[in-house]
């Protein structure tokens, strides 16, 4: 099991009880339309932003440095771009070094973020030394890719074939029951 969420969008309709042929037993599995992207991950594709931006990627970074961990709260987007928002700082390098290094700055004073171009840092610290401006980050998330390809990894069609050819034994056991 992955999590609770998905534990909780799976959706099933039991066969109804009294059913006394075989063509007439039949159970229903899906998700809950809020899964929708676990179709995806069973079958392969390509994800696209719906709004057809770029879509944002997180970084091994936000995933506590191990891509199997989930993206830590702190770092998730929505939470960067509406509880942070003044936290995160459009610093350009194509404009000027002192821009950014300002930028930088005040990202490292509220233990902010910083988007150069695509990607999105956070700033851990930051130092001058005369007229040398110093910063150390690291890349949280990416925002480079208008759709990337999702490799299929099928995880309930095959519990869906294994129950089927179980179907005919589950059968005939009740069967002899009787």
């Amino acid at each position: 099991t992955r999590n609770n969420f998905t534990e909780n969008s799976v959706i099933y309709a039991k066969c109804p009880p009294g059913v006394s042929r075989l063509q007439d037993v039949k159970s229903e599995m899906g998700l809950l339309p809020k899964a929708g992207y676990m179709a995806t991950q069973e079958t392969g594709g390509t994800k696209r932003a719906p709004s057809g931006a770029n879509l944002i990627i997180p970084n091994t970074n936000a995933r506590m440095g191990n891509n199997a961990f989930r993206v830590k709260k702190f770092y998730q987007y929505s939470n960067i771009k509406t509880n942070f928002k003044p936290r995160v700082v459009n610093g350009r390098p194509s404009r000027s070094k002192l821009a950014l290094a300002v930028a930088a700055k005040n990202a490292a004073m509220s233990k902010g973020f910083i988007r150069i171009k695509n990607t999105i840092f956070q700033v851990k610290s930051f130092k001058k030394k005369g007229d040398n401006r110093m910063f150390t980050s690291r890349p949280i998330l990416n925002m480079k890719h208008k759709s990337v390809h999702i490799p299929a990894r099928p995880w309930m069609q095959p519990a869906v074939d294994f129950a089927n050819n179980l179907m005919q034994d589950v059968y005939n056991q009740e069967m002899d029951k009787l």
